[in-house]
C-alpha cells in the first residue's frame, strides 16, 4: 500500500509524494493556477497563446525572439 507524504518548499509551494516500493518509476505532476479564468482584463488571451505555443511549437523562434 501506499503513502502520502506532504510538505511545503521554502519557496511556499506544497509538495505531496507518494512512495510506491513496488514500482520502479517515477511521474510528476506539476497544477499551477494559470488560464483564462485567472488572467487580468488587459491581458485576455495571453493564456490560449501559451498553449498554443506549448501545443504547436515556435518553429524557428528562439527564446529572445518570444521575449
Amino acid at each position: 500500500m501506499s503513502t502520502l507524504t506532504s510538505t511545503t518548499l521554502d519557496c511556499g509551494m506544497p509538495l505531496i509524494v507518494e512512495c510506491m516500493p513496488n514500482v520502479r518509476s517515477a511521474a510528476i505532476s506539476w497544477s499551477i493556477p494559470a488560464g483564462s479564468a485567472t488572467e487580468p482584463a488587459h491581458l485576455e488571451g495571453l493564456s490560449a497563446m501559451w498553449a498554443e505555443l506549448l501545443l504547436r511549437g515556435a518553429r524557428e523562434l528562439n527564446s529572445r525572439q518570444h521575449a
